[in-house]
């Protein structure tokens, strides 16, 4: 997109540049002979119009370059910093759910301790009724 910005700035100053440079060339009449147009001042001073325009227009150009430059330059630093602290934001996320997820493991450890220990109970209940139940059936 930015080229296309350039590409464009840089046919409007051709463009000035060609319109100016035409308007500025003296009107001659055609028995002037080359060296007359040459002498002319008028002509001397539409080359050194010329050479200025083309001077400017080149300083112009240069000038928008550099700006694009430094704006690419400023884009891409202001999005690592987003980017950066997008990152710091997410590694924080992480470690803290991390932190939840050992501190659930731990907590479903000790409810599985808590089921297997009343499990264990209770089978043991069940065992020594059977034990009693068939000892009186004896």
């Amino acid at each position: 997109m930015s080229k296309v910005i350039v590409f464009i700035l840089l046919f409007w100053a051709m463009a000035a540049i060609s319109a100016r440079a035409q308007s500025a060339v003296p009107i001659v009449a055609k028995e002037d002979s080359l060296e007359r147009l040459e002498a002319s001042d008028a002509y001397k001073q539409h080359l050194i119009d010329s050479a200025q325009l083309a001077a400017s227009s080149q300083a112009q150009i240069d000038s928008l370059f550099r700006d694009h430059d430094a704006i690419t330059k400023t884009l891409k630093a202001e999005s690592i910093k987003a980017l950066e602290a997008e990152k710091a934001g997410n590694e924080k996320t992480l470690k803290a759910l991390k932190a939840e997820e050992t501190e659930l493991k731990k907590e479903l450890a000790k409810e599985k301790k808590k089921t297997e220990s009343w499990f264990n109970k209770q089978m043991k209940k069940s065992m020594r009724k059977t034990k009693s139940e068939d000892s009186t059936e004896e």
